[in-house]
């Protein structure tokens, strides 16, 4: 298959058809990614390019494409271009996760009048599932969606899980009244759902997302190539999550 791509290219190119350099380099792209898309890998078409005196691209070495479904430039997509929206997004999924959990137990005891070992046992169920609920986020990135699909919509989710929380934690009515005297008057069915409504969308957004973003941000650096693969690490210790754990904890 490489062979006859290269002989059509050398071919059109005895006749003329590229007299322009701009149209050349094109040509050189239009090989390379007709040979990755192929599953030949970069190594060996640069090896071609170089025996036939034709210069190599800027496109990535694994044949990773973009979002519109074309093989990725360096020069254009990925790297730092892309990589201080991906580190955002992990902090502050990190800092809004563990904001609510450090402050979860008192909350319910405080403002939803739960007893003290029925909060805990809620809020460790809750960080439970948030985790388990990672292999679902795994899944569908790998099998249906890809890891830009699944953190944008999960992201989404996270979002409405946010506000409905922020909602209920501002709205009187959802909440149950100011204790003055024990007991306390428990929560209502209704205010105890909507409030673990929003939990539940928050535990399904930061599940799903956490198994995709840093895998995410670190592949928008090509291993092939010695300059990315500086710049990757670099990348590695900035994009640690803990960062936004350590802040919102303390």
């Amino acid at each position: 298959m490489l062979t006859q791509i290269l002989i059509h290219f050398e071919q059109r190119i005895e006749d003329d058809e590229y007299v322009n350099p701009t149209d050349q380099v094109l040509s050189d792209r239009s090989l390379l990614e007709a040979s990755l898309m192929v599953g030949i890998s970069r190594p060996v078409v640069e090896d071609m390019l170089d025996e036939r005196g034709l210069e190599s691209t800027t496109l990535v070495s694994n044949g990773c494409v973009n979002y519109k479904g074309i093989i990725a430039d360096k020069q254009t997509t990925g790297g730092w271009n892309a990589s201080p929206f991906i580190i955002v997004n992990e902090i502050t999924e990190r800092l809004a996760f563990f904001a609510v959990g450090v402050s979860l137990v008192g909350y319910l005891v405080r403002e939803m009048h739960e007893s003290l070992p029925t909060a805990a046992t809620h809020v460790t169920d809750w960080i439970g599932a948030a985790y388990v609920l990672t292999i679902l986020g795994a899944f569908l990135a790998d099998a249906y969606l890809g890891r830009f699909l699944t953190i944008i919509v999960f992201s989404c989710v996270y979002a409405v899980g946010m506000i409905l929380l922020t909602i209920s934690a501002s709205i009187d009515s959802l909440r149950p009244a100011l204790c003055t005297a024990r007991p306390c008057i428990p929560a209502t069915d209704g205010q105890s759902a909507f409030l673990y409504c929003s939990l539940a969308l928050i535990a399904l957004g930061t599940g799903d997302i956490k198994p995709c973003v840093s895998s995410f941000g670190a592949d928008q650096f090509d291993e092939a190539d010695e300059k990315e693969v500086l710049k990757k690490i670099v990348y590695s210790p900035v994009s640690q999550p803990s960062r936004g754990s350590y802040i919102s904890v303390h």
